[in-house]
């Protein structure tokens, strides 16, 4: 298929999918979602671009996402849950395809977004713990990661018609996202939750379960 074609074809795709987006029927947008325009509209709104591949993360990189992990984890986490983060986040970015591009989309934000707050010069990965926290949490602000089926039609149509808006959904959803999952997986987050082993792991004769106030915070997520 010649490029020009091509490209109109994925242009009619997304324009199409996010008519389908805009209906108020939640179960026929899940259906609409299923058919060949609705994937291609979704993976071009929300899709990790696999295309990019993989690749190591640079040093200045993996500094940036370790200040975005400080801001997102529990604040008493400490160093080393951040670096059990950091540790997933470099497999996801050398075995995920599109996944370091996503990171270092989301890093770029994140400059952005310091230099419009606090100067030219400013760098996420230099500022202090409630700078960044500051930074991370105006880009976070009213985003909520739906199914697309799911979604409001000012989120869809803001994901469709502004950049920024959607930088900030993808970050959310590619960066934040693998940021909690890469703590939650580890035992220091089971810990925190009051097993003393991972739930459904032979733990010997006795098996550990979470005191009743991490039973309900668990509950509670």
């Amino acid at each position: 298929m010649k490029r020009r074609r091509f490209l109109g074809v994925a242009a009619v795709a997304t324009v199409g999918g996010i008519g389908l987006l805009l209906l108020d029927s939640v179960r026929l947008k899940e259906r609409l979602l299923s058919t060949s325009v609705g994937k291609r509209a979704r993976e071009s709104i929300l899709g990790v671009e696999s295309s990019e591949g993989i690749s190591e993360l640079m040093e200045a990189e993996e500094a940036g996402l370790l200040k975005l992990a400080g801001a997102v984890l529990p604040s008493d986490s400490g160093d080393v849950a951040r670096a059990v983060v950091l540790d997933h986040l470099r497999w996801r970015a050398r075995t995920g395809p599109g996944y370091a591009h996503e990171f270092r989309r989301a890093l770029s934000l994140l400059d952005d977004e310091t230099e419009r707050r606090y100067g030219v010069r400013s760098d996420f990965a230099h500022l202090s713990g409630p700078e960044a926290a500051v930074v991370v949490g105006a880009l976070l602000e009213g985003i909520v990661v739906y199914q697309l089926s799911a979604a409001s039609r000012s989120d869809v149509l803001r994901l469709a018609i502004s950049p920024r808006f959607l930088s900030r959904y993808r970050m959310r959803r590619h960066v934040v996202n693998e940021i909690i999952d890469g703590y939650y997986r580890s035992s220091l987050a089971w810990r925190r939750l009051g097993y003393r082993s991972f739930p459904g792991a032979c733990a010997g004769m006795i098996y550990s379960q979470p005191p009743i106030a991490a039973s309900d915070s668990v509950a509670k997520r």
